[in-house]
């Protein structure tokens, strides 16, 4: 994710909590906040990983789990610190992982903005895709790469069977034009294709600018001032 390094932390017994126990009763140990505070200043990505199972087992549901995860990130943030992403497999009895979504929740509006999707390759084609989607019970918004920006022929095919993937599923694609931030210095923003599964009563310019403040300025760290040039960008081509 943009070229920076990272450290991936456990939650449970790492940062917090109790190793056998889960989110639902999950408080940070004294040092935790600092220590995600230094990894942030040093320019090091703080990432979590967490194995969720008891959402399997029906002890409690993957949206309690955003809920509060969406709290211990305000924690976080009270104390000077944040997360860049967090990743969570809720399955119980899996030997290995066929799939994961990174997940950002956008407060207002209230929509799920699927950062990253990705299924194992011997597992495509086979449903995990379509599994991981169903799990999400907001609506959904998503970045994908514009097939007409593409450098060759067989990167647009790619380009735009991802597209198609995420239409069979409900996605339509925002008639406007996107540019997605880029959080290391001298990248240029790029220009992409945001599509919405469900309903949302706000305009696409208010779901573009709260998709900027709330995950590229709020986890990204990207300026502000930035952010809002990109709003002001005229996009090259209209988009279907």
């Amino acid at each position: 994710m943009y070229g920076r390094a990272a450290v991936f932390l456990d939650l449970q017994g790492t940062l917090g909590g109790e190793g056998l126990g889960d989110i639902r009763d999950f408080t940070f140990y004294p040092p935790a906040i600092p220590a995600v505070k230094m990894l942030n200043e040093a320019n090091l990505r703080a990432i979590v990983v967490t194995n969720q199972s008891r959402i399997a087992q029906g002890l409690f549901t993957y949206e309690c789990f955003l809920e509060r995860m969406e709290s211990l990130k305000q924690e976080l943030r009270e104390g000077g610190a944040r997360l860049d992403a967090v990743y969570c497999c809720p399955h119980y009895g899996f030997t290995h992982t066929v799939g994961f979504a990174v997940i950002h929740h956008i407060r207002k509006p209230n929509i799920d903005f699927l950062v990253y999707l990705a299924v194992s390759r011997p597992m495509r084609g086979q449903g995990v895709g379509s599994l991981l989607i169903s799990m999400m019970k907001n609506p959904i918004v998503t970045e994908v790469d514009d097939p007409d920006t593409a450098e060759t022929s067989d990167e647009r095919e790619v380009r735009l069977r991802r597209i198609c993937f995420f239409e069979k599923h409900g996605f339509r694609q925002f008639k406007k034009g996107y540019w997605q931030p880029q959080a290391s210095l001298g990248k240029n923003p790029v220009q992409m294709i945001l599509m919405l599964k469900g309903f949302i009563p706000y305009a696409s310019e208010d779901v573009v600018k709260a998709i900027y403040y709330q995950k590229y300025e709020a986890m990204n760290s990207i300026p502000s001032d930035q952010l809002q040039k990109l709003l002001g960008i005229t996009f090259p081509k209209n988009t279907a």
